[in-house]
């Protein structure tokens, strides 16, 4: 189910404008040579510890988990503050249109996300070369599986 929730988000903000690569699992690279980049990642899986947590058909209790994804966006090498802001801004406010047009389910295109909710923060990222530095956004999703 990770596997497919990934996946899924990551060919969903693959459609964003701007975004030149979208990445996820087997695709990540070690380096970075398209921008802006997308690269979505599994980060942690919460479950409820009681067996009865919602309602079904006759009492059978449904566990509840909830699934953490970070998207990363390396939005540009780190050069001029201004800049570096103004991409980041863009790039931001097109993922945030995607994800914002994700009103009804399929969630993502996939029927296992029941809901989902997120922030978003600036980030500067170091990636590959310890001296490399990216300007770029982190967007935290939780969904509801």
């Amino acid at each position: 189910m990770r596997y497919a929730l990934v996946e899924a988000i990551k060919d969903t903000l693959a459609e964003a404008e701007g975004v030149a690569r979208a990445q996820a699992h087997e695709t990540l690279t070690d380096g970075m040579t398209d921008w802006p980049t997308v690269q979505v990642t599994w980060e942690r899986t919460e479950a409820d510890f009681t067996s009865r947590t919602d309602r079904s058909t006759f009492g059978a209790g449904l566990r509840q988990k909830q699934v953490t994804v970070h998207v990363d966006v390396y939005v540009r090498q780190r050069a001029l503050i201004g800049e570096d802001m103004a991409a980041v801004a863009a790039v931001a406010d097109a993922i945030e249109d995607v994800l914002d047009a994700q009103r009804a389910k399929p969630f993502f295109g996939l029927a296992a996300i029941r809901a989902f909710k997120w922030t978003s923060e600036r980030v500067t990222f170091a990636y590959g070369d310890p001296e490399l530095r990216f300007a770029g956004a982190r967007f935290v999703l939780t969904c509801s599986v």
